[in-house]
Parts: C-alpha cells; structure tokens; sequence
C-alpha cells in the first residue's frame, strides 16, 4: 500500500498510471530485486534499466514534480510492503547518463554569463573539463546515492518548462512577477519552490526568461521573480529598474489592500462590539469602541488615499508602456509603407511626372481622334457648293439680253423673237392680256412661255 501524498502532490493514486507487469508477481518480484553482474545477463540487466527509468520518468510527469529523492520514490513505488531494492543502482546509473543530476549542479549549469564569452568559455572549457571529471569519477568510485539525495531530471524539466512557456498569456509575459505566480496562471499550483526554481533557472538558460533569485542559497525558502519573453522581443529579456519598480509598487498595492480590508474587518468588530456594550448598558465602554471606530476610520481614509495614488503610478506606467508600444508599431509601418514606396518606385516627382505624361497622352489621344473624324475627300463638298451658288445666279440671270449663258436652243429662240414683228395677223390681246405699262418690265424666261406653245409665222410671212 502507498504513502499518503505530502502537500503539493497529487491525491490520485500513481498505481492508475502502472503498467499491467506491476500486477505479475513472478516478474515483479524480479524487477524489486537488486541488480546482479551485468556480464550474467546484459539484455536483462538493461531491460530492468529501462522499466525503471520509465518509471521515473512517468512519477515526475504525475506528481507534477522535476526533482526528486531515493527516499520519495520508495514510499510511492512501495509494493506488498517491499520497497524497490535497486533503486539506488537506477539512479546511480541515470546519474552517470546525465539524466539526472544533483540540483547543485544543475544550478551552476544554468547560471552561466549571458555574454558570448562567457558562454563560448562554458561550451569550450568549463562543460568538457567537468565532463571530464566526471567520467573519471565515476570510473573509479561509484556516485553514492542515499536516501535524502536530491536529483533533478533533466526531461522532466524541459518539458515543464517548455509547457509553461507555451501556455503563458501575453498579459503574464514582460513584467516581473513571482514564479509562483505564474505556474498558479498556468494551472500548476502544486509545484514545490524548489521545482519551480529549476523551471526558471531553464527558462533563462534557454533565454526563454530572466530571473532573480533573492536568496540562492536557502533553495527552499527563497523567492524567485522571473520576466518571460513576449511576443514583441526579439532576444532574451532582462530586468530593468523600473521592472524593480513597477514590481514594488504592485506588492505595495497588495499590501494595502490586505491591509484595508483588516482594518476594515476590525471597524465592524468595534461597531458591533459597542452595539453589545450599550445593549449591557456599559454606555462608557461603548463609547470607547465608538472612539476606536473613528480612529480607524481616519486610517482607512490614510491609507485609501495611498492606495489610490499608488493605483494611479501603476496605471501612468502602464499607459506609458502601451503608449511607447504604439509609437513603436507607428515606426515599424512609417518604415514598411518607405519600403513599399521605394520598391514599387512611387516617389513624389514621378508620379508628377507621370500624370503630366498621362494628360499629353490625352490630349494626343482627342487630336488623333478629331482626325480620323474628318472626311477623306475634304474637296468634294466645297466643290458642291460652289456649283450650287453658280445654278442660283444662273437661274437669277437667265432671259432675253440678260447676257446670261444660254444653250444653243435659248439662243435661237432669243434670235426668232428678236425678228418679231407686231402685225395684223397676229390675234389681238384682250385687256387682261394688256400688259401694263406702269409695271416695270422684267426679262423674259422660258417659264413665261406657255406650255403649248401657238403657230410661230415662218420668215416667209414677214415682210
């Protein structure tokens, strides 16, 4: 039967999560016992190996835990009352694969300079040195693993981490806040301090966050304050003093919250301790409670007053950090929109220059057009109406001695009547055939003549 989980682990029991082997007593029984020579049985002795660092693996993942003790695993893995005798020969040998290490280890592994120096010195020097070392040994002496030895597991951590980072919102990203915090945000509440300080330490690591580790050396007891990258970084963050700041003012802001509603708490225990006064008729002790509540009341005033104006920093700041973030944006497109212009080749003067050029293209275009509109023989009409102003003063001028020009038939005509002669053979003219004098004479045309015309004399007739 198990442990009853500590706080800060989970209260499902970690035997749902076994494999159906732990139920096989035969094989069990096996696995529970200690390693033997290896030289006896490698594909066993490695098989047993990995079942337990399985097993492992799979405890950090349910306990929601990154490090861990020999002696935390046995009371968990506890079966039939017998504890796994050869867990101190797993962790021993993880140990040496570099799954595991010793937290004092992963610490300086994490802390290295941010510089390129420092971390080409690390990479080049320090890391092949103590790898080296370590090697060495472990070939001579045996890691030695007791109950309290405290190992954090490597896969552990960087999945943790890799899983906070993700699921962080942007309002926790780029403000300095408290590691615990932040796994509360992410829904990770049962993590101990000194799990969550190995997650923040590789964040920063990966340059995923930046930290502060107020008291490095009591691992369990201090607070650790971490920044995440957000979106809008393009490096690793650091923290400024006016992160320091803004944090102070937020646990000031805290603070006097907490602090007003205890006051505000022991102002309605005063009033209600004079309600019980006066009802005792205790009229004296009563007042002295109405006293106090004044007083309080005075401190509430005090310190709202603080609350408010410590409020309103909080807001400028924030305002301020949006408000540098607009400008940035507003920079970041004036740059992208020059950009797009200089590609494109859209400047002031050549658009200038190219709509002058669409307007003489225009007014080309309606010549070209006015053109093709006009006829092909431009003579043709003009000859026309000369011809139609010549049959006019034709028709005005033509008749006997106009001088107009007549065909040779109104020539002989004009001859045949100029040898007329009135005579007595010739009818008489009735007096409305009279022509009358005082009418001005007009020359006579062919429209004169009747349309059937009389017997003309022939010149033989004439005398």
């Amino acid at each position: 039967m198990m442990a009853t989980p500590s706080k800060g682990e989970s209260l499902i029991p970690l035997s749902q999560d076994f494999p159906e082997l732990w139920e096989d007593e035969s094989r069990m029984t096996s696995l529970f016992a200690p390693f033997r020579d290896r030289d006896l049985n490698p594909q066993g002795w490695d098989s047993k190996l990995s079942f337990w660092t399985a097993m492992i693996l799979k405890w950090c993942e349910r306990k929601n835990r990154t490090s861990f003790s020999l002696e935390e695993l046995n009371k968990d893995f506890i079966r039939n009352g017998r504890i796994p005798e050869c867990l101190p020969t797993v962790l021993a040998e993880m140990q040496r694969s570099r799954s595991v290490v010793q937290p004092e280890e992963f610490l300086k592994m994490c802390s290295i300079s941010g510089s390129w120096r420092g971390w080409m010195f690390d990479m080049a020097v320090k890391r092949p040195v103590s790898w080296t070392f370590s090697k060495l040994k472990d070939m001579v002496i045996a890691p030695s693993v007791t109950n309290q030895t405290q190992f954090v597991h490597l896969f552990a951590v960087k999945t943790r981490s890799e899983t906070i980072f993700s699921h962080a919102a942007e309002d926790l990203r780029g403000e300095l806040i408290t590691m615990q915090s932040l796994l509360s945000a992410c829904s990770m509440q049962n993590v101990p301090p000194a799990d969550a300080r190995f997650i923040a330490y590789y964040l920063q690591y990966q340059g995923y966050a930046a930290v502060i580790d107020q008291n490095i050396d009591k691992v369990n007891e201090s607070q650790v304050l971490i920044k995440l990258r957000s979106s809008t970084m393009k490096s690793q963050p650091t923290i400024t003093d006016i992160d320091r700041g803004i944090y102070a003012l937020s646990c000031n802001e805290k603070a006097l919250l907490h602090y007003l509603e205890r006051l505000e708490n022991e102002k309605e225990d005063t009033l209600k301790q004079a309600k019980a006064y006066l009802a005792k008729g205790m009229r004296s002790t009563a007042k002295s409670c109405l006293r106090k509540k004044k007083e309080l009341e005075k401190v509430i005033e005090k310190r709202s007053s603080a609350l408010d104006n410590v409020q309103v920093l909080l807001a400028r700041i924030r305002d301020t950090s949006s408000d540098s973030q607009v400008l940035e944006s507003y920079q970041v497109g004036v740059a992208a929109l020059k950009k797009t212009f200089k590609a494109a080749g859209l400047t002031e003067d050549d658009v200038a220059n190219t709509m002058d050029e669409v307007k003489e293209v225009l007014e080309t275009h309606n010549e070209i057009q006015a053109l093709l509109a006009e006829p092909v023989d431009s003579n043709t009409d003009e000859g026309l109406e000369e011809e139609l102003s010549d049959l006019l003063s034709g028709e005005s001028a033509a008749g006997p001695g106009s001088g107009g020009n007549l065909d040779n038939s109104d020539k002989d005509l004009q001859n045949r009547l100029r040898q007329l002669r009135l005579n007595d053979s010739l009818p008489q003219l009735d007096d409305e055939h009279t022509p009358n004098l005082s009418v001005p004479t007009r020359a006579v045309t062919l429209d004169d003549l009747p349309s059937t015309p009389k017997t003309i004399p022939t010149p033989e007739h004439f005398p």
